[in-house]
């Protein structure tokens, strides 16, 4: 019974670490799939096209990231759902962790019809259990103005992606 108990208490930590980083992947990969679509849909349509934490009730964009994020049509260019434009895709809210954006004043990610996102250049960071994460478990994507976004990399291979200044990632300022 005590080897058992030994042996538990050993797993616990190893699967609380697994769980954390399928956690972060999960829901990376979601926001990365839907950054993607939201491109292709600019270049599809030939017009502006917005992802966002969207309150719904006014249409207007926010800047918690944790919030579900939507993506629209943006025929008027003013960067909100208004008029005829329709959600084209819903995330659903980041319940288990934090999101930070960088900049801190970036509420939209929008790409034109060529699928370029002019003026917009940050990243987004994900930490599944805020500041307490284990630093591997952490994730972030970057937005360039051309339109790519791409993700952070553990250059030096320790396991934890770095900043752009080589850094390691962190949570407790996103």
């Amino acid at each position: 019974m005590v080897i058992l108990t030994v042996i538990i208490s050993m797993a616990i930590p190893a699967s609380s670490k697994l769980i954390e980083l399928s956690q972060a992947k999960s829901v990376t990969q979601q926001i990365y799939r839907a950054i993607q679509f939201t491109r292709a849909e600019a270049i599809k349509r030939g017009e502006s096209v917005v992802i966002c934490p969207l309150d719904i009730a006014t249409g207007v964009c926010s800047s918690d990231w944790s919030q579900a994020l939507m993506s629209f049509p943006d025929s008027d260019g003013d960067g909100a759902l208004s008029g005829p434009e329709k959600v084209l895709l819903t995330v659903p809210e980041v319940t288990a962790g934090k999101v930070f954006v960088r900049p801190g004043f970036l509420k939209r990610v929008q790409f034109n019809g060529l699928g370029y996102s002019p003026g917009v250049m940050g990243n987004l960071t994900y930490c599944p259990r805020g500041e307490s994460t284990t630093p591997a478990a952490i994730r972030r994507l970057i937005f360039t103005m051309n339109g790519r976004t791409r993700w952070a990399q553990d250059n030096d291979g320790n396991g934890v992606p770095e900043d752009s200044e080589g850094n390691p990632l962190n949570c407790s300022n996103g």
